[in-house]
C-alpha cells in the first residue's frame, strides 16, 4: 500500500511537472513547431511515467483513490506555472485550487473496495470508439476551437484501468466446507479503502459475484461456491475454491419455484433474506459475513445469470451489512 501511494504521488508531480513543460514549449515555439521542442517532448515523457506510475499504483490502490491523487496534479500545475511561467495567480485561483483539493480529498477518503465483476462485451469497442472520437475532436479543435475546448477534451480522456491488490488470509470451516478436495489458496483480494485516514473510515465490505465457469482473476480474494448442487463440467482443481457453502444456499423448494425466472426474482430474494434467518442457514451465512469482514470475497455460482442468483442477494446483504 505505501509503494502505490508513493506511485500516485510521483504520478500527481510527473503530471503536474510535463503540464507546465508542455505549456513552456507552447509559449516558445508555434504550430507544429511545439511537438519538436525539447521542453514538449520532455513533457509527453513525464506524461508516459506518470501513466506508468498510475498503473502501479493501482496494483495495491483502489481507482478512485489513484485517481484523485494524480487530479492533484492541479495544485502542482498552478505551483510550478507560478515559479516557471510567472503565470499570475489570484486569490480566487487559489480558492478553487484549494476547492478542488478538499473534494478529491474526500473522494479519496470516501474510496471503497470495488467489484470486479466483469464488464459486457460491448465495453470494449465502445471504448475504443469513445478514444478515437476523442482523438479526432482533439485534431478538429487544435485547428479551429479554443483552449477551455480542448482542455475539456482531455479531461475526458483522463482516466484508468481496474485496480488489482495484494493478498490477504484465508480460511475455511465446518459451515463452508469443500468436501473431497483440499482447499487452494485463493487469488489475492482487492483492498478495501486503502488511504491515508483508513482507520476514520468506515466502507462496505469487498463482495462480488461471479460464475463458476469463468477464470479466476487475481482480485477475487476468497473464492466461495454458493450453490448447493456441484457445477457441472468443473473440477475441484479448476475451481480454486476456498470453500463450498452449500449450507447457505436457498432451500430446494425455494430453488425449484424460483427456477431463475427474471420475473420472480423480487419474490425470490425476500423470500430467501427470510430463509436466512432460520437455523439451517444462519451458521453458514454467519461464516460468509466473517469471511468478507476478512478481506474481499468472491461468491460463485453456476447460474446463467449470475445478477438474479442467490449469490447477488447474498452479496447485497453482505456489503450493507
Amino acid at each position: 500500500m505505501i509503494w502505490g501511494f508513493a506511485a500516485a504521488l510521483a504520478g500527481m508531480l510527473l503530471y503536474g511537472v510535463a503540464s507546465v513543460s508542455q505549456a513552456y514549449a507552447a509559449c516558445r515555439a508555434s504550430g507544429s513547431a511545439v511537438l519538436r521542442h525539447p521542453a514538449y517532448v520532455l513533457g509527453m515523457a513525464g506524461d508516459g511515467l506518470a501513466w506508468v506510475c498510475s498503473i502501479a499504483a493501482l496494483a495495491t490502490l483502489p481507482l478512485f483513490v489513484v485517481q484523485s491523487l494524480l487530479a492533484g496534479s492541479v495544485a502542482v500545475t498552478v505551483l510550478l506555472a507560478l515559479a516557471v511561467l510567472h503565470v499570475p495567480v489570484t486569490r480566487r485561483d487559489l480558492v478553487g485550487v484549494a476547492a478542488v483539493v478538499s473534494g478529491l480529498t474526500l473522494v479519496c477518503a470516501a474510496a471503497g473496495g470495488e467489484s470486479a465483476a466483469a464488464a459486457p462485451g460491448w465495453f470494449g469497442t465502445a471504448m475504443i470508439a469513445a478514444v478515437v472520437a476523442l482523438i479526432v475532436l482533439g485534431a478538429v479543435l487544435y485547428v479551429r476551437g479554443t483552449s477551455l475546448a480542448l482542455a475539456s477534451v482531455g479531461g475526458l480522456a483522463f482516466a484508468g484501468p481496474r485496480p488489482r491488490s495484494p493478498g490477504s488470509r484465508w480460511r475455511s470451516s465446518a459451515a463452508c466446507a469443500c468436501p473431497g478436495a483440499p482447499l487452494t489458496r485463493p487469488h489475492p483480494p482487492s483492498s478495501r479503502a486503502m488511504v491515508v485516514c483508513q482507520e476514520a473510515v468506515m466502507t462496505k465490505a469487498t463482495v462480488q459475484v461471479r460464475r463458476i465457469y469463468d477464470e479466476p482473476e487475481a482480485d477475487d480474494g476468497q473464492r466461495v461456491l454458493v450453490d448447493r448442487l456441484w457445477p457441472r463440467g468443473v473440477s475441484k482443481a479448476r475451481a480454486q475454491l476456498t470453500a463450498w457453502c452449500k449450507q447457505v444456499a436457498p432451500s430446494t423448494e425455494l430453488r425449484r419455484w424460483y427456477d431463475h425466472d427474471p420475473a420472480k426474482f423480487d419474490e425470490f430474494a425476500t423470500r430467501y433474506r427470510a430463509e436466512l434467518k432460520d437455523d439451517d442457514h444462519v451458521a453458514a451465512y454467519a461464516q460468509l459475513e466473517a469471511m468478507a469482514a476478512d478481506g474481499a470475497l468472491t461468491l460463485l455460482t453456476a447460474a446463467k445469470r449470475d445478477d438474479i442468483s442467490e449469490a447477488a442477494v447474498l452479496a447485497h446483504l453482505l456489503r450493507d451489512r
